[in-house]
């Protein structure tokens, strides 16, 4: 509070108001007398318009000298411990060790744990690769040297592919047995094949290129490739009795790719180990069988033009995948 010594003494407040009402008052008497006390008492608590426009100034200026600033001082560390916090950062040296290296040789012998800490978890079988027919599709049976030195490919999904599924899905609490098990690769490859094989080979595995009256068909990357994409529809990748028809071989491709035959040049196809793994693998030949059982070879040159389409892309997974007489019968083929 002050007071007016002009007047009658009365309070006033610090907004300019009178406290009470006075006699004969005026409206907006109080602002007229608090402005009057602030321009003779220079005293008084209020700040002028000068004083205003330099806090503002003072602001802006901070403000401002905050942006694109450089400068050598280190900023303040509020927890230091945090920010500069021990640890162990891979392509460094490391006083601490013989070869003063910060990364460590893996163990010889080692091999991955899997994707639980349980010695004892089903998805260990996955890493363990103990077995060329699960994880290479070979068919250790078949001697190289006496077939001109090609390898010879399982001709079947192996038995164990499906044990190990129907072991990590019974270790999630579903139990299913070697029927459930195709069925949830197919439905595994289904996904995993749109994502990373339709891409080239077409929704329908029917591959890339144009038709004699120039309609594209197959994937669009396909379409653009440097090599030929095939079709997957075509009979040399649906006979068993031959090397390329074998379901060992057409994972092997997945995982290791179709190497070209000028080593200098790229590979036909490249491998996608990296972005699937052995049992998606199995999956997606799985799916692929679903998809030559589904295929209709006599409507041709046109079952691959409505591939094409957006449409028939979406018509032919369905029919694909519907599962009914064609999911069954090729869950009985790969079994």
């Amino acid at each position: 509070m002050i007071r007016d010594p002009g007047r009658d003494g009365r309070a006033l407040s610090e907004c300019g108001g009178v406290r009470g009402k006075g006699k004969g008052r005026k409206p907006g008497a109080g602002r007229e007398n608090a402005m009057k006390t602030s321009k003779h008492n220079p005293g008084g608590r209020g700040l002028g318009s000068a004083g205003v426009l330099v806090l503002a100034a003072c602001g802006l200026l901070a403000s401002a000298g905050c942006r694109d600033e450089r400068t050598d001082t280190p900023p303040r560390q509020f927890l230091p411990d945090m920010d500069d916090s021990p640890k162990n950062k891979p392509q460094t040296e490391a006083e601490f060790f013989v070869d003063n290296r910060e990364m460590r040789p893996r163990v010889v012998g080692a091999v991955a744990f899997g994707s639980s800490d349980h010695a004892a978890s089903a998805s260990r079988a996955w890493f363990l690769k103990d077995d060329p027919a699960v994880f290479e599709g070979v068919d250790v049976s078949v001697d190289p040297a006496k077939n001109a030195g090609i390898p010879g490919y399982v001709a079947m999904i192996p038995a164990k592919v499906f044990d190990n599924v129907i072991a990590e899905q019974a270790e999630r609490g579903n139990t299913i047995d070697r029927a459930g098990a195709m069925d949830w690769m197919i439905q595994r490859g289904h996904e995993r094949f749109n994502i990373y094989c339709s891409a080239c080979h077409g929704y329908n595995a029917e591959g890339a290129g144009k038709l004699p009256d120039g309609t594209e068909y197959g994937g669009l990357a396909g379409r653009r490739w440097s090599a030929p994409v095939p079709s997957l529809q075509d009979a040399k990748y649906r006979d068993r009795t031959i090397k390329t028809g074998q379901d060992g071989y057409i994972f092997n491709v997945i995982q290791h790719g179709v190497p070209n035959a000028d080593p200098a040049q790229p590979p036909k196809m490249p491998s996608y180990a990296d972005k699937v793994n052995v049992r998606d693998a199995w999956s997606v030949v799985a799916y692929l069988r679903v998809l030559q059982a589904s295929w209709r070879p006599e409507a041709g040159a046109s079952a691959s033009a409505a591939g094409a389409q957006p449409g028939g892309q979406q018509t032919g997974n369905k029919q694909a995948s519907a599962g009914g007489e064609s999911g069954g019968n090729a869950s009985e083929v790969a079994r």
